[in-house]
C-alpha cells in the first residue's frame, strides 16, 4: 500500500496492489478473494484538537487464471487521445 503523506478531503492518493502467489497451488485459482484494509485517518479539527478516526474499508477482488498468451488483448486508454488535448478559446462562441 502507499499513499500520500498528507491526504486532503478533496484531494489525494491512496494505492493498493494486489497480486496472487506464483507458487504452482495458486496458479489456477478462481474465485473471490476478500479482506479488510484498516487504517487510521488523524488531523486537526478547526478548534486546534487533535482527532483521529479508524477506518475499515472492505476489499473484494475476482481472480481469474491467466488467459492463454493468443487470448490476451493489450488496450491502452491514452493512445488515441490527440495531443496537445486543451481549450483554445475563439472569438466565435458560435463555432
Amino acid at each position: 500500500m502507499e499513499h500520500q503523506p498528507v491526504v486532503w478531503p478533496w484531494s489525494g492518493w491512496f494505492a493498493v496492489k494486489v497480486s496472487v502467489s506464483k507458487h504452482a497451488a495458486a496458479r489456477g485459482f478462481q474465485g473471490t478473494v476478500k479482506g479488510r484494509i484498516t487504517c487510521v485517518v488523524s488531523g486537526v479539527d478547526a478548534q486546534g484538537v487533535k482527532r483521529e478516526q479508524a477506518l475499515e474499508l472492505p476489499l473484494a477482488v475476482q481472480v481469474v487464471p491467466t488467459p492463454r498468451r493468443e487470448q490476451r488483448l493489450l488496450w491502452d486508454q491514452f493512445h488515441s487521445i490527440s495531443y496537445p488535448s486543451g481549450y483554445f478559446p475563439r472569438d466565435n462562441l458560435k463555432v
